[in-house]
């Protein structure tokens, strides 16, 4: 079997390590280091002996003699220079030509290298063909990739001259680009002197010959004129298609690219023949991921984040999140955008998540990311999605959570609590006084007064009035004749005496867990007066919003207290 390079283990500075796959994703929070592992490992294929901060080692596939790597395709190429030899090939950022000078016979001028100790032996070897092996797709490089450039007769000294004599992989680049952007390149090497490509509004047959080639193309724009979103994703797969290194770190590939166009960067890399070389992508994009995690590719995902200095790598199980990316709430990019947050809060609905966040921001939680999950019920899978992800989350919910037992005890177990005979007793109990007489009497007479103003009003009104009337009233009369209205509005509000502090009691152990239970009930009633609802829900939420960044934050009372607990819960390591 032929020699192939490739990284067997990387181990990081918080004394975990990974064994990559084909294609490994970095994802993660902002500044935890994604794209400072990528330069690491590029420095160390180099002969860096600049010391590493996050990638403490690095075991790779050394060749056990040199023909095993100079027989190696599409790495580099070596020619007779007199005595000595002459090593062409691309810079790691693939943007510019090197060549290498080896004085004396070769290869057994290098036989040195595979009788040495294995320490010297790698340190020599990286010096040697390390820049040879690995291709660093940069965000500041990466728009020079397809840029025009000149040509040379002696040897190729950019991808587009590699392109023009690879039709494979020229069609190749120029039919993922036709499937993204719905447009037509062509690569114009008409020209004796310089290479490029140009963009056409639709397919057309061109002539193969330079000469015709060149009157066909006269007048045609150039992709160095066109967007930066189209130069970088022609200069990612241009890279991936051209060039043969076994090692390929690309860092922020979505940069410059809309979502649908980082979704297809990700299936394209996921897609790639990888089969040989191994890829590495840094990024923060929750459409990159869905994109990679839609090819049903094998591939290692590891999460990266940080606390203070100390940096912490979970490797995520590739097939669950291939599962998630099948369930159409969990795969939702707001649900996947957590796992490039440090911490999630999990609410209920839309209203609570604008409102939530809101107030999270005055009490010093603008890094925390609220997702509603459309319903009591959904909270507690993409709860669970989130630990089984190694990604700190909690969940908030609305205090009618304690009226269904069943609806309770699954929200416990997501939260991986298993004796539940507390949470069980005090529900038995608010079952009791949501059915008990007095709470009937209160809701009775609610009801008896609303009515008799309502029938009063009907009197003067023609009957399609009357029915407009009705039917406005109908959510109040569903509202108070639920046994649960009461509790649901005022939650420890409605309890009196021991009750209500055995309830304050479970509150304050499930918070402890990550569960936070509205102590005022619902969204509506934990916010002051001057934001009282009024009318309808969405158009309330749209006018509280302003009024919250407006009052003054109390880290003493409601609703700041409150929040900053969550907050406080999600920012512990």
């Amino acid at each position: 079997m032929p020699y192939q390079f490739r990284i067997n283990q990387l181990r990081f500075n918080d004394g975990s390590s990974i064994e990559p796959s084909h294609l490994t994703v970095l994802i993660g929070p902002n500044n935890v280091g994604k794209s400072c592992i990528l330069k690491e490992i590029a420095a160390r294929m180099t002969g860096s002996l600049a010391p590493p901060i996050l990638v403490k080692d690095m075991q790779v596939e050394l060749p056990k003699q040199l023909g095993d790597l100079t027989d190696t395709p599409h790495t580099f190429s070596l020619e007779p220079a007199e005595q000595n030899y002459v090593r062409h090939d691309f810079s790691p950022d693939l943007c510019s030509s090197q060549k290498k000078l080896f004085k004396g016979p070769f290869p057994a001028g290098f036989d040195y290298l595979f009788n040495t100790t294995p320490e010297s032996k790698e340190k020599d070897f990286f010096r040697w063909f390390g820049a040879s092996l690995v291709a660093h797709l940069t965000t500041e490089r990466r728009l020079q990739l397809s840029k025009r450039c000149a040509t040379n007769n002696e040897y190729a000294q950019s991808l587009l001259e590699l392109l023009v004599f690879d039709e494979t992989s020229r069609e190749s680049v120029e039919d993922t680009f036709r499937e993204v952007f719905r447009e037509e390149i062509v690569l114009d090497y008409s020209g004796l002197s310089h290479v490029a490509f140009r963009v056409l509004p639709e397919k057309r047959e061109l002539p193969k010959h330079p000469g015709d080639l060149k009157e066909a193309l006269n007048g045609v724009p150039f992709l160095d004129d066109q967007g930066d979103g189209m130069r970088s994703y022609v200069g990612i797969t241009a890279a991936i298609e051209a060039v043969r290194r076994p090692l390929v770190l690309i860092d922020e590939p979505e940069t410059f690219l809309h979502p649908p166009q980082s979704r297809a960067i990700g299936r394209l890399v996921a897609n790639a023949q990888l089969q040989n070389r191994q890829v590495f992508i840094a990024t923060h994009s929750v459409d990159v991921l869905r994109g990679v995690l839609s090819a049903e590719k094998s591939v290692s995902i590891i999460r990266v984040t940080r606390k203070g200095t100390t940096n912490r790598f979970d490797v995520l199980d590739s097939k669950f999140l291939s599962e998630v990316a099948a369930d159409p709430l969990k795969s939702s990019a707001r649900v996947l955008n957590g796992l490039f947050h440090r911490s999630v809060a999990v609410v209920e609905g839309e209203s609570d998540e604008r409102l939530l966040a809101a107030i999270a921001s005055q009490v010093g939680g603008d890094r925390i990311h609220f997702v509603s999950a459309g319903g009591k019920q959904a909270t507690n899978g993409i709860i669970q999605m989130y630990k089984q992800l190694h990604v700190r989350c909690a969940s908030v919910l609305d205090f009618d959570v304690l009226r269904d037992e069943s609806e309770l005890s699954a929200c416990l177990k997501s939260h991986d609590i298993t004796d539940i005979d507390a949470a069980t007793k005090v529900h038995q109990e608010l079952k009791a006084v949501a059915s008990g007489p007095s709470e009937v009497e209160h809701r009775a007479k609610q009801l008896r007064s609303r009515l008799s103003t309502l029938l009063s009003k009907m009197d003067a009104l023609n009957p399609s009035e009357a029915l407009s009337v009705v039917r406005a009233e109908r959510s109040w009369i569903n509202k108070v004749t639920d046994p649960w209205s009461n509790l649901k509005h005022r939650g420890l509000g409605a309890l009196e005496g021991e009750l209500q502090d055995r309830v304050k009691h479970l509150l304050d152990e499930l918070r402890a867990t990550g569960i936070f239970i509205n102590p005022k009930g619902e969204l509506e009633s934990l916010l002051p007066e001057e934001v009282s609802p009024l009318g309808d829900k969405q158009e309330w939420v749209r006018r509280a919003i302003p009024l919250v960044y407006r009052l003054k934050a109390n880290p003493n009372s409601l609703p700041w207290s409150w929040i900053r607990q969550l907050v406080e819960y999600l920012e512990r390591p």
